[in-house]
C-alpha cells in the first residue's frame, strides 16, 4: 500500500495535441505533495528542469498522482524518457 508521503501530484501545460499525437510542446509542470505536514507545490519550466525532476522523482522511488494520468505518464516518457511502474490516476478514482 502506497503512503501519502510517497506520492507526488504532476500536472503538464502543454500546447494542443498535435495530428501526429505527440503530446503537443510541453510547458511547464507543477508538482504538488506534502513534507512533513507542509503542502508544498512547485513549478518546473524548461525541458532541462522538468526533465531533472523526473529522474529525481523515478530516483527517489515516489509514485505520481495526476488527473488523467494516461496523458501525463504519456508525456513523460515520450517527452522525457521517463517510466513509472506505479501510478495514480484521479480520473479513475472519480
Amino acid at each position: 500500500m502506497t503512503r501519502a508521503a510517497d506520492v507526488i501530484a504532476i500536472d503538464f501545460e502543454t500546447a494542443s495535441l498535435s495530428e501526429a499525437h505527440t503530446y503537443g510542446t510541453v510547458h511547464c509542470m507543477a508538482t504538488a505533495y506534502i513534507e512533513v505536514g507542509v503542502r508544498c507545490t512547485e513549478l518546473f519550466v524548461g525541458r532541462e528542469a522538468i526533465a531533472k525532476e523526473l529522474r529525481r522523482i523515478k530516483e527517489a522511488g515516489l509514485v505520481p498522482v495526476a488527473h488523467n494520468a494516461s496523458f501525463d505518464l504519456a508525456v513523460c516518457r515520450t517527452q522525457f524518457n521517463v517510466t513509472f511502474d506505479d501510478w495514480h490516476c484521479t480520473q479513475l478514482l472519480s
